[in-house]
């Protein structure tokens, strides 16, 4: 009996707005260490919640990959020494700063939460509003340096799990669809990045000639509709295959909480089917949270994080690997 709603599907819902100051150069032509302090001055004052402030120069690489991996900054900003991060306690707010744009703001909350996640974020962008004169034009909207962006300046997206149309090979027709509809899907770590363990982004192509509610709507229109069509290949799948399907869990289950050695290919390619299924409900076990952040765990940078030594090769690398796994499904059971 599969579970007919969006949360073993839709993973994490994000909502982010790329602002910058009128009259400063953007950051790819901006050097001046005062004019990137005026930035950051700015992103704490507007700032209402409790938060820890990193500075890109002061972190290690692998602290850097790591919250990439953890989806807080992008790999543009992980590769500067002149950006910073605003982050939330909880994480569910992190603002880049001196990306690609002076601002970048998203909310990420878990689950389909777009609405939840516009509410947020917007609160803390009309707080730094009154901080910074934002480069505004009455005509095209918020400027931007990327042209894709000009316009309401923000980006909906959600993190979505589709097992189902990846191994029927019907996620090219999604794709077609989301593309014709305005929306562009991308791998786990956004733009030029693969999708793995059938996980992808959906988000909006475009952000100029829409209001930001018309943006959530449609966004979450196509969600809802994405995730009628992969529940439907789930019960199909489940009909024809349930013996097959059942073994493939099982399976993944078996090597995942024996393997000594495990890399990060093998892991997602197993966690994968292991997900699959949970939310198919062939295998007993029922906490897909829990799997979906032992996926971020077991990435390599995190990983060294939790291992507490970044001298890690790739191969010890997949022993730790293998050992958190066996740890964590051992306390799922």
């Amino acid at each position: 009996m599969i579970n007919d709603n969006s949360d073993n599907i839709v993973v994490s819902s994000r909502v982010r707005l790329a602002r910058n100051v009128k009259g400063l150069p953007f950051p790819q032509k901006l050097s001046d260490a005062g004019a990137v302090s005026y930035l950051v001055n700015a992103a704490v004052h507007a700032a209402d919640f409790e938060h820890e402030l990193y500075f890109m120069s002061d972190l290690h690489e692998v602290e850097r990959q790591a919250l990439v991996e953890r989806h807080l900054i992008s790999p543009d900003l992980a590769g500067k020494d002149s950006g910073a991060l605003l982050l939330s306690d909880d994480e569910s707010i992190a603002v880049m700063i001196n990306e690609e744009d002076h601002f970048r703001a998203q909310c990420i909350k878990s689950g389909f939460a777009l609405q939840e996640c516009y509410n947020a974020i917007e609160r803390y962008d009309d707080s730094l509003s009154k901080v910074i004169p934002v480069a505004y034009d009455s005509e095209f909207g918020y400027l931007t340096a990327c042209l894709t962006n000009v316009g309401t300046g923000m980006r909906a997206s959600v993190m979505v799990f589709l097992p189902a149309m990846t191994f029927t090979d019907m996620i090219d027709n999604f794709l077609l669809i989301a593309k014709n509809n305005g929306l562009t899907f991308r791998g786990v770590y956004g733009e030029g990045s693969k999708p793995i363990g059938c996980l992808y982004q959906l988000s909006n192509a475009r952000s100029i000639g829409l209001s930001e509610q018309q943006i959530i709507d449609n966004v979450s229109k196509s969600v809802s509709e994405m995730c009628a069509s992969e529940q439907g290949l789930r019960r199909q799948l489940l009909s024809r295959e349930k013996n097959e399907l059942t073994d493939k869990a099982y399976r993944a289950y078996g090597v995942l909480s024996n393997a000594r050695i495990l890399s990060s290919g093998e892991f997602m390619e197993l966690v994968a089917f292991l997900k699959l299924g949970m939310a198919m409900d062939v295998i007993e076990f029922k906490d897909i949270k829990t799997l979906d952040k032992l996926i971020i765990d077991a990435q390599p940078a995190n990983l060294v994080k939790i291992a507490k030594s970044y001298s890690l090769d790739a191969g010890q690398r997949d022993l730790v690997r293998a050992a958190l796994v066996r740890q964590v499904l051992k306390e799922l059971k």
